[in-house]
């Protein structure tokens, strides 16, 4: 089935106490190459069990891994899962011009890459295959899973469906501001340096208008850091081409908040893409891309993700 009546959807119960780290975990950087271009992300290996199932996460927006992928890494190795969190190519550590580029088709291919890496090393257990993809990244990751028949689930953190839903949920102002200074992009770089708007910014325009969105009234490090962010314009444009849809039958969470005002990703995002999967659930957190970061959020998402992996994925990690 491929209709809304096949998602579960519910809002969960934000968890009162912090779960305690069960394992200790080791780290290593690797590198893989996409397309001629180096990318790169952190693996971490819990030192129990010995073959636990192995999630690959990656955001699909700048900065985006700044806010929230990075708080669940070491958490998710606490909980017994091996964890490969990766920079798309244009962004983070990964190489790739111009910087913070967004281009989800690249994307895919990135994730591809990353997964053959994985695959081809010697220390690290590949047959429980887990995709986490954060904001943009999950509607990347869904589509890289729908292409793999050995992904055994998907996770979706604060889900966009893909850059056209994205751009759709947007004013028809916001859009055509948007291509305007696309095609001034295109235009200057040939000359110059790209011309580059705000991933986030309260006065000027924007890729993420934050005067009316999701941003709590206290303002985080990585919230901080991510301001400073500025991606090129042409950005616009890929945005505008990624249409693929979500048919999937690999057993999927998606993980939103419960605001309709986010400008990001709101619930009817996640509620779209579940109702395009034969086997999606989808549960909705009181909490904003923002405070994602920090607890409670975080332990609440990795507590809901061990429950899911729990009955999805055979592994001896969810159990104590």
């Amino acid at each position: 089935m491929t209709s809304s009546d096949s998602a579960h959807h519910y809002i969960a119960d934000v968890a009162s106490e912090t779960v305690p780290s069960r394992y200790v975990f080791s780290t290593v950087t690797m590198t893989f190459m996409s397309d001629d271009i180096a990318c790169r992300g952190t693996l971490y290996r819990p030192d129990r069990p010995n073959d636990p199932a192995l999630i690959v996460t990656a955001s699909g927006l700048p900065g985006g891994r700044h806010i929230i992928s990075n708080a669940y890494p070491k958490r998710l190795a606490s909980a017994g899962y091996a964890v490969f969190d990766f920079d798309v190519r244009y962004m983070g550590n990964s190489d790739g011009t111009p910087r913070n580029h967004i281009d989800p088709a690249a994307q895919r291919d990135d994730w591809k890459a990353a997964l053959a890496g994985l695959r081809a090393r010697a220390d690290i257990d590949t047959s429980q295959l887990i995709l986490c993809g954060i904001d943009l990244g999950c509607g990347v990751a869904v589509s890289v899973a729908a292409s793999d028949t050995d992904i055994d689930a998907v996770i979706g953190m604060m889900p966009i469906k893909s850059g056209r839903s994205f751009l759709d949920s947007q004013s028809r102002r916001y859009r055509l501001r948007g291509f305007i200074h696309g095609i001034r992009d295109k235009f200057q770089s040939l000359f110059t340096d790209p011309h580059t708007i705000p991933v986030y910014d309260t006065d000027a325009f924007s890729l993420i208008d934050v005067s009316t969105s999701y941003l709590s009234n206290s303002v985080t490090q990585a919230e901080t850091n991510t301001k400073n962010i500025s991606l090129p314009a042409r950005s616009f444009f890929t945005l505008s081409r990624d249409t693929v849809r979500s048919h999937v039958t690999t057993p999927t969470v998606l993980i939103c908040n419960t605001n309709t005002n986010d400008t990001i990703s709101a619930p009817d995002s996640a509620s779209s893409m579940a109702a395009e999967m034969a086997n999606a659930t989808v549960i909705e957190l009181p909490f904003t891309h923002v405070e994602l970061a920090d607890q409670p959020a975080a332990d609440t998402v990795v507590a809901h993700i061990d429950a899911f992996l729990s009955s999805t994925v055979e592994s001896s990690s969810s159990s104590v």
